[in-house]
Formats: C-alpha cells, sequence, structure tokens
C-alpha cells in the first residue's frame, strides 16, 4: 500500500484542477480547459459571477473571455447538463451514463406519464427554435408530487429526466433560464463507451455511512462494472483507515480496493 501526506494528496487534488503554475501559458483556451478538469460545475445563482466563469477566470487569468466560453457551446465543442458545462470528447463516456435505466420510482413516474412523455419530445421537435420550460405545455397524467420544491414542476422534471436519459439537451440559455430541444439538434450520436472500471466515493466524518457503499456499488455491479473502487474518508480513531462500517460492507460485497481518502482537506 502506497500512502500519501495530506500534502501530497492537497497538491495532486490542486494540480488535477489546475490551479498551480504558469496556467494561461499551458492551457490552450477555455476548451482545452474543460478537458483538463473535466468539466465547470453549473451555479448561476453567485451575485459576482456565475460559477462557470469564475472557475475558468481562476484558472486561465485576464486571458479568459465569457465569450469564448459561449462560442464553445454553440460550436459543440462543448455542451450542458444538469450539472456541469462538459467537454465533447467526452461525449461517450457520458452516453454510457445516460444508457442506465432510471430508478425504479422515475422509471414508474415515466411509465404512468408516457403520453406526457412524448407530448414533451413533440414539442420540442416542432419548435424551430430551443425552448424553456415555462413555453412547454405539455400537462401530465400524474404529476410528481412532492411536498417541497419540486412540487407543481412536472415539466421541468420531465426535462430533467429525459436530458439525463439523452433524449433531450440543453441548447442556449436566455438569462439563466435554460433552453431547451430534442438531444439530436446538440449531441453528436456517438457509441456509448462501456464502463469497464468505476469509482464509488462513501462520505465519512462523525457518523459512518455503509449504506453509501450498497446504495452505490450494487448498481455498477448489476450495471456490470468490471472493477471497482471505493473511496472513503481515513479516520483517526481507527489508525487512518476508512470506518470499519463501511470496510465491512466492502467486504460483504467483494470490493478489495478501499481508498482512504476524501473528507475536509
Amino acid at each position: 500500500m502506497h500512502q500519501l501526506s495530506i500534502e501530497q494528496a492537497r497538491l495532486l487534488a490542486v494540480r488535477a484542477q489546475a490551479l498551480t503554475g504558469p496556467r494561461h501559458e499551458t492551457l490552450d483556451g477555455v476548451v482545452d480547459l474543460v478537458e483538463t478538469i473535466t468539466c465547470l460545475p453549473i451555479d448561476m445563482t453567485p451575485a459576482v459571477a456565475p460559477s462557470p466563469h469564475l472557475v475558468a477566470w481562476a484558472r486561465l487569468g485576464p486571458s479568459y473571455d465569457e465569450r469564448d466560453l459561449a462560442d464553445a457551446l454553440a460550436s459543440r465543442d462543448l455542451w450542458e447538463d444538469m450539472d456541469a458545462i462538459r467537454p465533447a470528447s467526452l461525449l461517450r463516456a457520458h452516453r454510457a451514463l445516460m444508457s442506465r435505466p432510471p430508478s425504479p420510482h422515475v422509471a414508474d413516474w415515466l411509465e404512468a406519464n408516457d403520453l406526457f412523455r412524448a407530448e414533451v419530445l413533440d414539442t420540442l421537435a416542432d419548435s424551430e427554435d430551443p425552448l424553456p420550460s415555462k413555453a412547454i405545455g405539455a400537462t401530465p397524467q400524474v404529476p410528481w408530487r412532492s411536498s417541497g420544491w419540486n412540487e407543481n414542476r412536472s415539466v421541468a422534471l420531465m426535462l430533467q429526466i429525459l436530458q439525463g436519459l439523452g433524449e433531450v439537451a440543453i441548447d442556449g440559455r436566455h438569462g439563466n433560464q435554460r433552453l431547451w430541444t430534442v438531444a439530436e439538434r446538440v449531441l453528436p450520436d456517438v457509441e456509448p463507451i462501456p464502463v469497464e472500471r468505476a469509482g464509488v466515493y462513501v462520505p465519512g466524518g462523525l457518523v459512518a455511512y455503509p449504506s453509501s457503499v450498497v446504495m452505490n456499488v450494487i448498481p455498477a455491479q448489476a450495471a456490470g462494472v468490471g472493477s471497482i473502487a471505493v473511496a472513503s474518508p481515513p479516520q483517526q480513531e481507527f489508525g487512518g483507515r476508512p470506518h470499519p462500517a463501511v470496510l465491512a460492507a466492502c467486504a460483504l460485497l467483494g470490493i478489495t480496493e478501499v481508498h482512504a481518502v476524501g473528507g475536509a482537506q
């Protein structure tokens, strides 16, 4: 077992995120940046600037121009999902994720709303321009039931689910509002890359979460992933190893590769 110091682990993480060295000299623009760090996270609520621009500027410096990001999205060198802006070069890997079946709860809701799903897709296909969710007048047969944020947001939830399945795509924004269209107008038709190896992160701290091992490892095993590695924060009281409950869950599921990595660094 090779053991890294906290300083070495921090340095690896910082380097992987292109936060060291003469960044604007080694990175060839925003597309090269996104391919290097794999994505620009999306959070359109900050008061200073939307997070994609903050992340890009922190790495590219004054050479970064917001118009470069818009141009890269328009040229399809980059694409956007619900969580991040991603490089087109990694789309094949994401296509593999899109091909996974949804959770049982979501699958049941989709089955109950087959006509609603078709209506959303037809509306987007018939429109020459991408549409905001509020412009899609489809009506669910069974509304999404929630006691909180997602109540009465069936169209938005359907779009989010269909985006995850690779059937619709985000094609620009009007302010902070996403504009939607059918996926084939935005995402090229590429063969998915089969997932041969997967990593699972299990949170740790004051409480152990063996349930996170079960909830993440079993779907990967069911999907036929051949090699699975688990990472969980080191615990001082257990000699720098992950919590015994996490290790026990890994052992029960046949996971032999476990890394003591994570937590507040």
